[in-house]
C-alpha cells in the first residue's frame, strides 16, 4: 500500500481549514468523527484499524481520543484572532495548523504529519506566534490584512510625528497608551480592524521583539 492510500481518510480532513477540538483529538488518536442521524461515532483512519471494529485496539483508540481532550480542555490557549473563532456559545474552531502544534507542545505523535506538510495540507509557517516572528518573511508572504496593517500603523505614527499639535503630547509615557490614542483618534477615519487597541500593541509589541533580536545578533 503506498503512502497517499494510507492517509485516504485524512485527506478530506486535512483539506478543511478548521478543525474542532473534539475533532482534532481524534484525528491524533488516528480517529475521525462520523455523524448519522444526529448520533456521533468514530472510525478509523487507518485501514489495519478498521478490519476489526470491536478490536481491542480500536477500543484503545477511542480512550485516547478522550484522553487527548482531556489534556487539550486542561491546558491554555491563547490562540491569535486568524486561528480562532466561536460559531456558537457551544461550538469553536481552531485551525488544523494551530492543533498540530499543540499537539508537538504536548509531544503528541503526529505519524501523518510529514506527508501532510510535503503535499502542503498542512503550513506550520502560519503558525508563528507574537513573539516567535520570522524577520525574514516578507509582507508577500504573510496575509494581505496583517501586512496592511503594519504598514497603515506606521503611516499613522509618521504622520503624528509631524503633527504639531501633537507635540504637548509628545513622547506617550507607554506603547499601551499609545495604542489607545490611535483608537481613539483614527478608527472612525481609518476604521480597519487593524487600529484597535489590541490589535496595535500586538504589532508594537513584535516590532520590539524583531529589535531586540536584532540587538542580540549585532
Amino acid at each position: 500500500m503506498t503512502e497517499d492510500n494510507h492517509w485516504t481518510l485524512l485527506r478530506d480532513w486535512l483539506l478543511r481549514d478548521w478543525w474542532s477540538p473534539i475533532e482534532a483529538c481524534h484525528i491524533f488518536a488516528l480517529l475521525i468523527r462520523t455523524e448519522k442521524n444526529g448520533v456521533y461515532g468514530s472510525r478509523a483512519i487507518l485501514s489495519e484499524h478498521r478490519q476489526h471494529p470491536d478490536s481491542d485496539l480500536t477500543k484503545k483508540l477511542k480512550v485516547r481520543a478522550e484522553d487527548y481532550f482531556k489534556i487539550w480542555q486542561a491546558s491554555k490557549h491563547e490562540p491569535n484572532n486568524d486561528e480562532y473563532y466561536r460559531s456558537s456559545i457551544s461550538k469553536e474552531f481552531f485551525t488544523k495548523e494551530y492543533c498540530v502544534k499543540w499537539a508537538q507542545k504536548k509531544s503528541i505523535n503526529i505519524p501523518w504529519l510529514d506527508w501532510a506538510i510535503e503535499r502542503k495540507f498542512i503550513n506550520l509557517e502560519a503558525l508563528r506566534t507574537d513573539n516567535q516572528i520570522n524577520t525574514k518573511v516578507t509582507a508577500s508572504n504573510e496575509s494581505y490584512e496583517t501586512a496592511r496593517n503594519r504598514l497603515v500603523l506606521i503611516a499613522l505614527m509618521a504622520k503624528m510625528l509631524r503633527d504639531k499639535k501633537l507635540k504637548p503630547h509628545l513622547p506617550f509615557d507607554n506603547q499601551a497608551l499609545l495604542g489607545d490614542y490611535i483608537e481613539n483618534n483614527f478608527k472612525e477615519k481609518y476604521p480597519q480592524k487593524g487600529l484597535s487597541a489590541s490589535k496595535i500593541k500586538k504589532i508594537l509589541a513584535q516590532a520590539n521583539n524583531v529589535l531586540e533580536k536584532t540587538n542580540d545578533d549585532c
